[in-house]
C-alpha cells in the first residue's frame, strides 16, 4: 500500500491523503478509515466501494469454477475417467486432480463480463472464443482438444488454445461465509478459516481443509448471509 499527501492550496491549507497498492487505483482515504470519526456517518456508499465483484473474479482466470463457486486458477490439461487434471497457477509445478462431477465450468482463458455473460444461465454447452455458444453435453477433453455432443450438430471437436473459452458443465451457488482469493487467480469459498504460523488453514467443501501462504494471499472476505 503506498500512502501520499497533498497540501491543497487553500486558506485552511487542508491535507489530502491518497493511497494506492498493486490491485487498488490511487484514491482519496475515505474518512472512515482514519480515527477519530463520527459513529453516525452512513458509510454505505464507501463500503460499496469496495466490494468485491465475485462474478468477474469468477470469470477472470483460466481454470475450473467449482459447483460451489470455488474457483481454482490454472490451465486444464485432460480429462480421464472422471477425473479432470488440471495445473494449478502459481510457482509450484503441481498438477490437481478434481472430480468432473464437482465442476460447474472449464475456463481455458480470462473471459470479459460481456463473454462470460453468455453463459450466465449455465446452460450445459461451450462458450467459444468468438462468443458464440453452442448447447452441448462434454464427452471429451484431451490433447488440447474438446469434444461435445450438439443435438443439432452432433459430435463437433474444437482446439481448446484458440477456439475455446469455457465449458459449461452445470449451475454452481455459492454457499458460504468467507471467500479467500489468492495473488494467483483463485478465489476459495470457506467455512471456516484459521491464520496459523505463516500460512492460512480453509476448510473449502469440496476440497477439504486446505493450507495457504500467507505470501499467496490477495485478501479475505466475510460474506453477507445468502451471498
Amino acid at each position: 500500500m503506498k500512502l501520499e499527501s497533498k497540501l491543497a492550496d487553500s486558506r485552511r491549507s487542508a491535507l489530502r491523503l491518497y493511497w494506492s497498492s498493486r490491485t487498488q487505483r490511487r484514491e482519496i482515504v475515505p474518512a472512515t478509515c482514519l480515527r477519530p470519526y463520527s459513529e453516525a456517518e452512513n458509510t454505505n456508499a464507501i463500503v460499496a466501494a469496495h466490494e468485491i465483484d465475485l462474478t468477474r473474479s469468477q470469470a477472470a482466470v483460466a481454470g475450473v469454477v467449482l459447483k460451489n463457486g470455488t474457483v481454482l486458477a490454472g490451465k486444464p490439461l485432460r480429462l480421464a475417467d472422471n477425473t479432470l487434471i488440471l495445473h494449478a497457477a502459481g510457482t509450484a509445478q503441481t498438477e490437481e486432480t478434481l472430480n468432473i462431477l464437482d465442476a460447474a465450468r472449464v475456463q481455458f482463458r480470462s473471459m470479459s463480463p460481456q463473454l462470460a455473460a453468455r453463459i450466465a444461465s449455465a446452460i450445459p454447452g461451450v462458450l467459444m472464443a468468438n462468443g458464440d455458444f453452442i448447447e452441448g453435453e462434454l464427452k471429451e477433453f484431451a490433447k488440447g482438444r474438446l469434444t461435445i455432443s450438439s443435438v443439432i450438430f452432433g459430435l463437433r471437436s474444437y482446439d481448446v488454445s484458440s477456439e475455446v473459452a469455457a465449458i459449461v458443465l452445470r449451475p454452481f451457488q455459492r454457499a458460504a461465509k468467507f471467500v479467500v482469493r489468492t495473488n494467483t487467480g483463485s478465489a476459495l469459498f470457506a467455512d471456516s478459516i484459521e491464520l496459523a504460523e505463516k500460512e492460512l488453514l480453509v476448510a473449502e467443501p469440496i476440497l477439504g481443509k486446505l493450507r495457504l501462504p500467507v505470501r499467496e494471499l490477495l485478501d479475505i472476505r466475510r460474506l453477507p448471509p445468502g451471498t
